[in-house]
């Protein structure tokens, strides 16, 4: 059975679960990783998103 849930399980409509995706995108594209190659930290530069349903 599918469910009309978003990762939080809230019942959603509409395109709010894409403008909560682009939100996260956002946040984590402002986020700082260590990167061991260049033994430093830095910005996410891209990022893969992956749906399914």
């Amino acid at each position: 059975m599918t469910r009309p849930w978003d990762a939080t399980g809230k019942s959603r409509a509409g395109n709010a679960s894409i403008a909560e995706i682009h939100n996260q995108d956002l946040m984590m594209l402002a986020h700082e990783i260590f990167d061991p190659e260049a033994n430093r930290r830095v910005l996410v530069d891209h990022a893969f998103i992956v749906a399914g349903g």
